[in-house]
């Protein structure tokens, strides 16, 4: 399959996810869960009543405080995975990789672009401010798989008018 709408040349693999940070981009295996996005529905609205027989003159919507959000669980221990998820900088060996856990340290924006690959079909999303704002629990026991929990925010950006763009090929106009 190609999509010269996305720029690029795609063959078809089952479900996969492909990520780009910055200028970074790996592949990682997430779980069979997938990918998860959550949008911000709730709205405060203020009725403003007149004063004779209380007629509603207007009401006031506000926009969500909350961002949209993604969560995924990544599925394999790599350099990549383990920078994202923990905000670190790993040190190489020829024996070994180690680095320093800071739960304090800041968390940068980062620009994020998701490729989900299903079947014959994309999507994309590109948030252009995402900030890993959650790493779960990490099962560190023997038996099962190594899964790092994140949750990523999807910030604002004033260029973009939104806090993310999304594209799906099977939204593509179609042939008769």
């Amino acid at each position: 399959m190609t999509s010269s709408a996305l720029g690029f040349e795609l063959s078809v693999v089952p479900v996969a996810l492909y990520v780009t940070v910055g200028a970074l981009l790996f592949g990682a295996l997430v779980s069979g869960a997938g990918l998860i996005l959550e949008q911000p529905t709730r709205q405060t609205a203020t009725t403003i009543r007149a004063w004779q027989n209380g007629a509603i003159v207007r009401v006031l919507r506000a926009a969500p405080e909350d961002f949209p959000g993604l969560s995924l669980t990544f599925i394999e221990t790599t350099l990549d995975v383990i920078e994202l998820a923990f905000n670190v900088k790993v040190a190489q060996t020829a024996s070994e990789g180690t680095f320093v856990i800071d739960a304090n340290a800041p968390r940068p924006s980062l620009p994020l672009v998701l490729d989900v690959v299903d079947d014959t079909e994309l999507i994309r999303i590109y948030a252009p401010k995402a900030r890993l704002t959650s790493l779960g629990e990490i099962p560190l026991n023997g038996t099962s798989a190594i899964g790092y929990a994140a949750t990523i925010v999807l910030e604002n950006d004033e260029t973009l008018g939104g806090q993310a763009q999304v594209w799906m090929t099977a939204l593509k106009t179609q042939t008769p």
